[in-house]
């Protein structure tokens, strides 16, 4: 940092000196953002997207059946833990983080929602596919549609993972006549299931028990997903404007949500 400062000011100044100032400029250190890469055409794509749609209002929102894929792990390290400690106790029970290889085992799930009300949270035991992923349609997505909205109008939101848009599965789409919303790629951001998502990891962190099995994982998960309030998702969908703003703002990159 010296070194470039001093290259472009040609002033030889101390390291110190140079972080002092910085700070009263109101710059400080800090942990940089986590944020998907999203490409310059995927860029394009999302602010024209969000721009055809920044005079919906909350009730052409509230008429859409959101949903994701997520997986969650037996153990997770969400990083460096602090914990108070003398010199001599470094490897103490209390004082370390037990980590096992590959999370301990993982559990992939499917879910969705919609202001009016939650859906079912589906394990799924492989990999996903498209016989799979019908399945879910079929018997988990398509009666939450059906309860939820009736006749309609309606709109299912999933992303542009493969799986989601293989022929087999828009064919069901088309025989079955439900309207999906057009989806822009790398946009998690505008999905507001990703909060619930960190929601679930939230609340199964915190439990008093920690799970010990893909099996005990699964049944905290569906418990959770449960008793999720109805306040705290409707919140989330009427946050779309907001979504939709910000990233026009952004102009279609990275933003705060």
């Amino acid at each position: 940092m010296r070194d470039k400062f001093q290259e472009a000011s040609g002033s030889t100044v101390s390291t110190k000196t140079i972080r002092r100032e910085i700070q009263t400029l109101g710059f400080h250190s800090r942990a940089a953002a986590f944020k998907p890469h999203i490409s310059v055409n995927n860029i394009k794509n999302r602010l024209q997207w969000c721009k055809a749609r920044q005079n919906w209002s909350l009730e052409q929102w509230q008429k859409v059946l959101w949903s994701d894929e997520s997986r969650f792990t037996i153990w997770k390290s969400d990083g460096r833990v602090w914990v108070w400690r003398t010199p001599g106790e470094r490897h103490l029970p209390e004082c370390i983080v037990l980590q096992v290889k590959f999370g301990g085992g993982s559990v992939m799930v499917w879910a969705c929602f919609s202001w009016i009300g939650l859906g079912p949270l589906v394990p799924i035991k492989e990999t996903m596919k498209a016989t799979n992923y019908l399945d879910i349609l079929d018997n988990s997505m398509l009666p939450t549609l059906w309860q939820q909205f009736g006749e309609g109008p309606f709109l299912f939101q999933h992303d542009r993972a493969p799986v989601h848009t293989a022929r087999v599965v828009q064919s069901w789409f088309d025989d079955m006549n439900v309207e999906e919303l057009d989806w822009p790629a790398q946009s998690p951001d505008l999905n507001p299931i990703e909060h619930l998502w960190d929601e679930l990891e939230d609340k199964i962190r915190s439990r008093p028990k920690r799970a010990t099995s893909l099996t005990e994982l699964t049944a905290f998960l569906s418990e959770e997903w449960r008793a999720i309030p109805a306040g705290k998702y409707q919140k989330l969908v009427d946050s779309l404007p907001h979504r939709i703003a910000a990233v026009i703002a952004a102009k279609g990159g990275p933003n705060s949500y």
